[in-house]
């Protein structure tokens, strides 16, 4: 036993000391060529403390505390062992009702001293490198290897971490994982923002961006049939999920297909947007999954200001400015432009019964049950030509006093007022007609009144009591010619008689003359 400013049993000032056989510190028992054992240091949970390996500094390129460089040649047979540098392996039996806050198997310490002013380039806590300096072949090199835990007791682990990085606080870059180049492979699903991650890449968060590139990209391959997909999905309330797919052969309607799939609703129709391997886009879900134009859209669309106030009718079309075919310039709401053997349009075309339940003035349609186009227009539906088959007919009767009908009738001249809203765009020339509250006292059947109780009148309609009124006017002319006649046969008869008169006369006077 030494006692002395510095006690020590052995100092070695220079040189080398070299040991054959095991070397035991602090312990009897030999279990490898240096054992090391004891308590009382710095902390009494720390054994190894006792081992203070501290080199001198100089120059020099390298500073080892501790090595371990195993060597061994084989030159036949197999090695199915390891061949390990630094081994440590501490256990402990924990009673019950006592905690054992941590067991470390290798713990590293690296510190830049807090009496140097000096510039440390790179201050590593534990470094790992391999090097195959053979000819011949290193099946894994693994600079740094995490075995997995393993439970093989009653007991169990609650958190089994492969790799676990603490928080970074420190530093003005912090990164916990940082791979200066070379790909990242995970065999398993990773998680950024949750622990539990539900597919290969799941990135969770609150209020801050999931993912943010500042150049380059993301990619993601798909060997199998059913495509590339990524996932983005809301957890608040009324949120969704929507899946990012380049589709394979085993997705609808098969492989060659981008879009984006509604995975609530989760049909077929339930792509919100597609592009074919043709270029064609499909909008809207049904309808549009597998789009054989360039632009379908499944259901209603509104163009414009409308987009944002008014909701399309379904698989409609609603368009808040122009529109224009065969013309980039529209002049009005509907602009058609077209020469030659297509310089037409088609209307709607359907039966008597079938037309529009909801009736606004200013509807055309070419009805096939009459074979005429017809216009609503104030409550009715009116065509250039009215039908008049006496088989679609009953109640038929003649019109009487036509000419009492007539003669009670007001023509005027007039001008359209433009000060009110409803004659803006009649025009301007003066005006020739009827006033419709006053015909409609005489000839109701010939004025209509609509929605807004403006009154219009159907001047064909009054052909057939202005031919009334001339054939009741014939008539009388008929007769005063015949009475014409007749005075005219009576004059003739007496212009006869008068004449014979006349020359019974003229005998008379020769008679009396002769005597």
């Amino acid at each position: 036993n030494v006692t002395n400013t510095y006690p020590h049993a052995l100092l070695v000032n220079a040189g080398q000391s070299t040991f054959l056989g095991n070397t035991n510190v602090g312990t009897p028992i030999s279990l490898a060529k240096l054992t090391v054992f004891g308590f009382g240091g710095a902390s009494a949970n720390e054994g190894l403390y006792q081992l203070a390996v501290a080199p001198a500094v100089g120059s020099g390129t390298s500073y080892i505390g501790v090595r371990g460089s195993p060597s061994i040649t084989m030159t036949s047979g197999a090695q199915t062992g390891a061949i390990v540098g630094i081994y440590a392996s501490p256990a402990a039996n924990v009673a019950a009702g006592l905690t054992v806050s941590e067991i470390t198997g290798v713990s590293s310490l690296s510190s830049h001293g807090g009496i140097t002013t000096g510039t440390l380039t790179n201050l590593t806590g534990v470094k790992g490198q391999v090097i195959n300096s053979s000819s011949g072949v290193t099946t894994n090199a693994r600079a740094l290897w995490a075995a997995p835990p393993v439970n093989i007791g009653s007991g169990s682990i609650t958190n089994a971490y492969g790799l676990y990085v603490d928080n970074i606080t420190a530093g003005t870059n912090r990164w916990s994982i940082y791979s200066n180049g070379g790909d990242s492979y995970f065999a398993g699903n990773v998680g950024i923002g949750t622990p539990t991650p539900s597919s290969m890449l799941n990135v969770v968060y609150d209020s801050t961006p999931h993912i943010t590139l500042t150049t380059g990209g993301i990619k993601a391959q798909s060997t199998g049939p059913y495509g590339s997909v990524a996932t983005l999905q809301s957890q608040d309330t009324g949120g969704r999920s929507y899946s990012i797919l380049s589709t394979g052969s085993g997705n609808y309607p098969g492989a060659g297909y981008f879009g984006v799939f509604d995975n609530t609703v989760n049909a077929s129709s339930s792509y919100r947007f597609m592009i074919a391997p043709s270029g064609n886009i499909g909008l809207g879900g049904t309808g549009s999954s597998n789009p054989l134009s360039p632009l379908s859209v499944g259901g209603g669309v509104a163009i414009g200001t409308y987009g944002a106030l008014n909701a399309a009718p379904a698989n409609g079309l609603i368009v808040s400015g122009l529109v224009g075919f065969g013309t980039p310039t529209p002049g009005a709401a509907l602009d058609v432009a077209a020469t030659g053997i297509n310089s037409a349009i088609i209307i709607p075309r359907d039966t008597t019964a079938n037309r529009p339940t909801t009736l606004v003035n200013g509807m055309i349609r070419y009805n096939t049950t009459t074979a005429l186009f017809e216009f609503y227009q104030n409550g009715t539906w009116v065509n250039y030509t009215t039908v008049s088959d006496g088989r679609l007919k009953t109640n038929v009767l003649p019109i009487e006093q036509g000419l009492s009908l007539i003669n009670q009738l007001r023509p005027v001249y007039f001008d359209w007022d433009q000060s009110n809203p409803r004659a803006q765009g009649f025009g301007d020339k003066p005006q020739v007609g009827f006033i419709a509250q006053e015909l409609e006292k005489v000839i109701p059947q010939v004025v209509e009144k609509g929605e807004d109780s403006y009154r219009s009148v159907e001047y064909g309609k009054l052909v057939s009591v202005v031919v009334a009124a001339v054939q009741e006017l014939y008539k009388k002319v008929m007769g005063i010619t015949a009475e014409v006649e007749n005075l005219r046969s009576e004059n003739d008869k007496l212009k006869q008689e008068n004449a014979a008169i006349k020359t019974r006369l003229q005998k008379i006077e020769k008679a009396l003359d002769l005597k």
